[in-house]
């Protein structure tokens, strides 16, 4: 498995004032991550020895991004972002999920009544423990990305209070991570980890033996 991460803080916008798109931004935040979405993805293909010419970017009916290579060949990858930092998940062309969360920013108490998002149980365990909210939040996030089928109503159901942990043993490759749990919910893998203290990663896979994840810092 490979999860690639930029802090898009290092990105230069007046490299990249040729692109259109930033005229659809007016922070210089938003278009950092912005071009940071380009420039992990384009890793991505370096790193899988694929020319940017001979792929298409394309999107499902719910907007979850995959390459099309050679109008036939579907290259599946997932990509999040929160705070300054992007991240993309690729796992051996398998269909993933990934999200990212600055446990810093969101306001949990705004959240709390939100029956349509939390299930009950899940809204009992923020109130015991408010820093719940972003492991939960990140994890749902994860799932539903996986699947491809975006925010719905469904989400009360993918009830992070039914996790089943597990004993998988994995190889961090990163010394900015830490593993905070393994678990496995609706027959697939979780993991979450924390990124420099300040960041959690919940990524959702396919259940495999998996030794080593690579986190490929730009």
């Amino acid at each position: 498995m490979n999860i690639f991460i930029m802090d898009t803080r290092i990105v230069n916008i007046k490299e990249y004032e040729s692109l259109k798109e930033l005229n659809n931004f007016f922070f210089d935040k938003d278009k950092k991550i912005f071009i940071g979405s380009k420039i992990i993805k384009s890793k991505l293909l370096k790193f899988l020895n694929i020319s940017e010419k001979d792929v298409k970017l394309k999107k499902n009916k719910f907007g979850k991004p995959y390459y099309l290579k050679n109008n036939s060949e579907i290259i599946n990858f997932n990509i999040s972002h929160d705070g300054n930092i992007v991240v993309l998940f690729y796992n051996n062309n398998l269909p993933v999920g990934i999200d990212i969360i600055y446990n810093k920013r969101k306001q949990v108490k705004d959240f709390l009544n939100s029956t349509n998002v939390f299930s009950y149980n899940e809204i009992n365990l923020i109130r015991n423990n408010n820093s719940l909210f972003y492991n939960i939040w990140a994890f749902k996030e994860s799932y539903l990305k996986y699947i491809g089928c975006g925010l719905n109503n469904k989400l009360p159901e993918i009830c992070y209070s039914k996790i089943i942990k597990n004993n998988n043993n994995y190889i961090i490759t990163d010394c900015n991570i830490t593993i905070i749990n393994k678990f496995n919910f609706s027959n697939k893998n979780f993991l979450e980890v924390i990124y420099k203290k300040d960041y959690i990663i919940s990524i959702c896979f396919d259940k495999q033996k998996i030794n080593e994840i690579i986190f490929k810092v730009i």
